[in-house]
């Protein structure tokens, strides 16, 4: 029973990962496209726009994380969950 709940999660997991792998992909080939296409304005958006016309400048848009960032504080999450649903029952 043990071997089959194994091989099921690995199998899941498998699955997961490839379809985490699939999104990232796609969203990878995507986002050469222009800026504008996306909805996002980049700086130099702002800075050709005519200041006379705007009563109030947008804000800047928000930070983006590189995928090494993104990745390290999953995997930092990941663990720290893993932790607590582990040995969450010995606090509580």
């Amino acid at each position: 029973m043990v071997a089959l709940q194994a091989g099921l999660t690995l199998v899941g997991n498998t699955c997961m990962a490839a379809a985490a792998y699939r999104i990232y992909d796609y969203e990878r080939s995507t986002s050469s496209s222009s800026s504008s296409a996306t909805g996002i304005a980049s700086n130099e958006d702002y800075a050709r726009s005519d200041v006379t016309t705007l009563t109030k400048q947008p804000p800047p848009p928000p930070a983006v994380d590189n995928d090494a960032s993104f990745f390290a504080k999953l995997v930092i999450k990941s663990l720290l969950l893993a932790g607590v649903v582990k040995y969450g029952e010995l606090l509580f």
